[in-house]
């Protein structure tokens, strides 16, 4: 799959050893949702980030793939949900470091799933158009420096373990050898979309195995 689960968690395994693999995904799963509590509480107040933190705490799908330690779906929505906290913090504090904690974020969301930026970059895009008088320039670009720097770590892997800095855990057929960067990106645009063709029936067969065959009671 994508190689920054394994980086991230083998850095953090330098200093803790390896024992305590298996928990970093719960661990991080649970930082997710008191950020959670602490975005909810920006947006709206105290008791609504209360009542929708303990909400998060208990819903099933939560744990289920938090306890799947070396999955990313559970690192990669409490990265996304802690990005989400730095960047309303930075629009309404204005502060350096809330700037710099967006950029780090951000980088490690997209280190986790990279290809989630198809949806993440307009997403954010979008938030930045509607608040342009907020926005601090000069810290929005040391936190896209710091993006770039951080996330850097995995073109280099990319490069060195799949022979593109675009490729990664999903096979975009990029023809072996190209060392062209815009060559690299063309091909990596013409499969991001699609990379697995268009087939409406097998996706609605994964929507239903992953909502109600896997929870039942809904």
């Amino acid at each position: 799959s994508f190689i920054g689960l394994p980086l991230i968690f083998g850095a953090i395994s330098k200093l803790t050893g390896l024992d305590y693999l298996p928990f970093f995904t719960p661990l991080f799963s649970v930082l997710g949702v008191l950020f959670f509590y602490l975005l909810v509480k920006e947006l709206f107040n105290r008791y609504t980030a209360l009542i929708a933190a303990i909400l998060a705490f208990i819903v099933p799908a939560w744990w289920y793939y938090s306890a799947k330690g070396m999955m990313p779906n559970a690192l990669f929505i409490s990265f996304f949900i802690i990005t989400l906290y730095f960047l309303i913090k930075s629009l309404r504090a204005r502060q350096w470091f809330f700037y710099a904690g967006f950029g780090l974020t951000l980088a490690l969301s997209l280190m986790v799933r990279t290809v989630e930026v198809v949806w993440l970059a307009p997403f954010l895009l979008g938030i930045f158009l509607f608040n342009l008088k907020k926005i601090k320039w000069l810290y929005l670009l040391m936190a896209t420096v710091i993006c770039l720097a951080v996330f850097s770590v995995i073109l280099y892997f990319n490069q060195q373990i799949y022979g593109h800095i675009f490729s990664w855990g999903y096979d975009f057929k990029l023809p072996a050898g190209e060392n062209n960067l815009i060559v690299q990106g063309l091909n990596f645009l013409e499969q991001l979309f699609l990379p697995f063709g268009f087939r409406p029936q097998v996706a609605l067969g994964h929507l239903y195995d992953y909502t109600f065959r896997l929870f039942p009671l809904w």
